[in-house]
């Protein structure tokens, strides 16, 4: 049925072999930060908007603008494209 749907819409489904996990790696690992760096220190949110409102924050004030990564030699990725852009 979930095939027929995605057939129905014209979507390919992602996948790769079996028992090989890398496709969901790079969503698994950033979704796990949002929720260790950014869901659970803030609670619970009371609405939808202040859950949305809390994760666009995370994304383009922290994430994108003041957290470190490893991967980019300790520097945040706004930092990263100004190299590449005219900031």
């Amino acid at each position: 049925m979930f095939r027929d749907l995605l057939k129905l819409l014209d979507i390919g489904q992602s996948m790769s072999g079996k028992r090989d996990c890398w496709d969901n790696a790079p969503c698994e690992s950033w979704f796990g930060k949002l929720k260790s760096e950014w869901i659970y220190p803030n609670g619970v949110y009371k609405t939808r908007e202040e859950a949305e409102l809390s994760i666009i924050e995370y994304i383009e004030i922290f994430y994108h603008s003041q957290r470190l990564h490893q991967a980019l030699e300790y520097r945040t990725p706004n930092e990263v494209e100004c190299e590449w852009e005219y900031c």
